[in-house]
């Protein structure tokens, strides 16, 4: 459900749009019959008629130009049954009444004689073109039915008159106003039936478009969760994100962990734990972004971050060490903002390795992740966790100083002993 319903926020955008641009294509139609009827008054010869037109045309200007003003989001789907309501009333309440109102002043079918079954098919087009506009399916399929339903009474009643007959001789067509012109006729069932399946079968193809692109900006958002702007904007095309393939690389590993956090938690209430949580992993994802870094995931209070994955951003170690210098900023000015209460003012230890890792799309058919996996990545961790041993708040490895352009000051820490493995490392103890 809550796929379904991303899919559907994604593709509201598209169909506002939609209901805007149908909407405007409504207004000009209605601009220039009310031009047209105003211009020449002849074309009613009922008065009634010419007010019913002249006043529907002014309420449709109107009404329609409301919902462009008021259209929002949440408003989206009155809107829009509103206007398509709005279309059959004037449809089938307002234009045949004015129709029925100027065939009894001035016999419509005796002054155009057979000739009217040409105009009967006149707007199919015009209507199936605004109804595409719509980009829903769904609406523009009501509206070519509403012009559909539209030929029908007129379509009806000339057939049903005795006195008109089909022919296809030109002289009598020309001098019989009786005569309908078979030939034109049906070209004009044809053409209509093909504008009315090519504009269900383009709606229906334009709603499955904007599937895909409501897939794909979904996808362009789950990216944003991970990668920065300026990462994702060059992965988003590459096939390699489609795929569990993997690559072996060098990359500089980031772990933070929030100090105390299990005993700072125990006195607090699930959603304030929540909330700090979020507020914390807002501040250090945002400092990972500014570097070129990749968020790779949340463990508990931990964030674990890597720089060089997908792609290298030139020297990854030293991103890294400086989103560390960003991280250790933030925390600083959090903790000094006299607004924030003691109790939610914390404090986090970070560890930074740089190795051999093995990067790309791990999981199953269902889920699929961008992670790096190897030894390297334990390493960092453990090398996180041993701030606490040490004593200090930032651990780098030798392997991570060796390749920085900038070395920080520090203090060497040798043959320090991981848990968990046999071999023992150097270590830094990063001094700001």
């Amino acid at each position: 459900m809550g796929h379904t319903l991303k899919n559907d926020d994604l593709k509201i955008n598209r169909y506002i749009i939609g209901l805007r641009v149908g909407c405007m294509l409504f207004i000009l139609s209605s601009v220039f019959f009310l031009c047209c009827y105003l211009a020449f008054p002849e074309l009613n010869p009922s008065e009634d008629a010419y007010r019913i037109n002249i006043l529907r045309h002014i309420i449709s200007f109107a009404f329609l130009s409301l919902i462009i003003i008021f259209l929002n989001r949440k408003m989206y789907l009155v809107f829009l049954i509103l206007t398509i309501l709005w279309f059959y009333f004037d449809t089938f309440y307002f234009a045949a009444k004015a129709f029925e109102l100027n065939h009894e002043a001035w016999n419509i079918y005796a002054i155009y004689g057979a000739k009217f079954l040409d105009y009967v098919f006149m707007f199919i087009g015009l209507w199936c073109v605004i109804a595409l506009c719509f980009a829903n399916f769904y609406a523009t399929l009501a509206l070519v039915i509403a012009s559909l339903l539209n030929i029908v009474p007129p379509l009806y009643t000339i057939l049903s008159i005795p006195t008109f007959y089909f022919t296809t001789d030109p002289k009598t067509i020309i001098s019989d106003p009786m005569a309908m012109n078979q030939y034109i006729f049906i070209g004009n069932i044809q053409v209509s039936a093909i504008i009315v399946l090519a504009t269900i079968w383009i709606a229906w193809r334009l709603e499955k478009v904007t599937d895909d692109a409501a897939k794909q900006e979904r996808s362009s958002v789950t990216l944003g969760r991970y990668f920065s702007p300026d990462i994702r904007q060059e992965i988003e095309n590459e096939s390699f994100l489609n795929t569990k393939s993997s690559n072996e690389k060098k990359v500089a590993i980031l772990f933070t962990d929030i100090v105390g956090f299990t005993k700072l938690s125990e006195n607090m209430e699930p959603n304030q734990v929540l909330k700090l949580l979020s507020k914390y992993q807002t501040k250090m994802v945002d400092a990972i972004f500014a570097n070129g870094g990749t968020v790779d995931k949340f463990i508990g209070d931990s964030v674990m971050a890597t720089f060089g994955t997908p792609v290298s951003r030139g020297n990854d170690a030293q991103n890294a060490l400086n989103c560390a210098k960003e991280m250790q900023l933030v925390m600083d000015k959090w903790d000094s903002d006299t607004s924030v209460p003691s109790n939610l003012k914390i404090k986090h230890r970070i560890g930074i390795h740089y190795g051999n890792c093995f990067a790309g799309n791990a999981g199953s058919d269902q889920r699929v992740e961008y992670t790096v996996i190897g030894d390297a990545v334990n390493l960092a961790s453990r090398i996180c966790e041993a701030c606490k041993e040490v004593g200090c708040n930032f651990l780098i490895s030798d392997d991570f100083m060796r390749h920085l352009s900038e070395k920080p000051k520090s203090e060497v820490i040798k043959n320090f002993s991981i848990r968990g493995r046999k071999e023992k490392v150097d270590l830094h103890k990063v001094i700001f």
